[in-house]
Parts: structure tokens; sequence; C-alpha cells
């Protein structure tokens, strides 16, 4: 019924008002509307006409000048870089979207040749949700990309770092364990292994020879004590 309730909105609105939805809910949400989407914050504004498909495989097609606007001047982000303001499980997991979101921004601005405002949104996400309070994880590797692309190498250069020495950390942790109980975490093992492997292709890719090389070695033990 939820579903017929959206319809009968779509077909007698007739565009006079927008229609969103919001980036928290699952797909089987969307009715397969995503093809129309319009990514414009945390919300996906429905549009009268098809959208091109994200290179990334995501939804919705970036509005620049709207997302800016809405991530660098409308939101309000309640003092998630107070290191005394407790963050639940829950709002952690919200930060992920919040991160992708400032990662996708940047993207498309650099694909429209804006790579300062690309800069600044994602200084901005560094400042706004800092590692002291929201802890790095796998949602930072399209970060530090687009400050690889935007030109930005030394700010690309100490995100990939930290992430080598955050998931290099955890693998070794996981290695230490006996059998049984690190059998029990197997799912984190391949995640981080799978998070090393990025940063190995994405320091190449954008030249970063010497990170590139000591991620190399830094991937290849990790991979001979996985496979002890």
């Amino acid at each position: 019924k939820n579903d017929i309730v959206i319809f009968d909105i779509l077909a007698s609105n007739n565009w006079e008002r927008p229609v969103y939805f919001a980036v928290t809910v699952g797909d089987d949400a969307y009715m397969d509307l995503e093809p129309f989407f319009q990514l414009e914050g945390l919300a996906y504004r429905v549009l009268p006409l098809r959208t091109p498909q994200a290179p990334d495989g995501q939804s919705g097609l970036v509005s620049t000048e709207l997302m800016y606007d809405n991530l660098m001047n409308k939101f309000h982000w309640g003092g998630m870089d107070n290191a005394n303001i407790y963050m639940d499980e829950n709002n952690i997991r919200m930060t992920m979207n919040l991160r992708n979101n400032f990662a996708r921004l940047a993207d498309q601005l650099i694909n429209e040749g804006q790579k300062e405002k690309a800069i600044k949104a994602l200084d901005k996400c560094m400042q706004v949700m800092p590692e002291k309070v929201i802890p790095y994880n796998f949602f930072m590797l399209p970060v530090a990309e687009a400050y690889y692309k935007a030109g930005e190498n030394t700010k690309g250069n100490a995100l990939a770092k930290r992430l080598g020495e955050i998931y290099k950390g955890d693998l070794e942790y996981y290695f230490s364990l006996n059998p049984a109980l690190s059998g029990t975490l197997e799912t984190e093992k391949q995640q981080s292994m799978s998070v090393m492997q990025r940063l190995v292709m994405l320091t190449k890719n954008y030249k970063q020879e010497a990170l590139s090389k000591q991620f190399e070695a830094d991937f290849a033990q990790l991979q001979k004590q996985y496979g002890n």
C-alpha cells in the first residue's frame, strides 16, 4: 500500500512540488526509480527525466550546485568535531553516508573542472568529522582518491598512510589470535585485506611511487600471514 501511495503522489503531483527519497532507506523502497534520482545531500530528488548513470555505480546524478550549498552552508553538523560528545553506533553509521556524500560531491566537482571547490568540500569533511571522534574506515578511501584527483597529493598521502596504519594494525591483531577466534573474523579480515589492496592500487594509479612500494610490501607480508 505504501508503494501505491507514492505512485499516486507522483501521478497527481504533476511536478508542482519536489518529491524526495532519503538516502538511508533500502533500495527496495526506491521502486526502481533510481534512474530518475538527483542527489542533493541526504536525499534523492525524483526528476521527470532519466539521469545519467554514475560512473561508480551509485544512485543519483550529483547536483553540484545544490549539494555544495547544502553541505557547506546549510547543514548543521551538531558538534561531531567535539571529542566530548558521545557518538553511538547509529550515529557512527550515519557518518558513513555523510563521508560518502562529500566524496561524491568532490568527485563530480572535479569532473566539472571545479577543483578548488572540491578541495574545500573534502577539507570540510575532514573538519566536521575528525578521526579523534569518528574513526576512519573504508569510506575514507574515496576521500583520499578525490584529494589525489584534485592534485592535493600531500593530503591524499596523509590520509592513505593513516588508513594503511589502521588496517595493517587490525590485520596483525586478527592474525595474532588463536585460530578458533580468528576464524570468526573472516569478514573483517577480508575487508581489511581489500582496503590494503585498494591502497596499493590507489597510490600506484596516482604515481605516489614510494608510498605504493611501502603498501605493496605490507600487503605481500599480510597476504603471507593470511595464507598461514
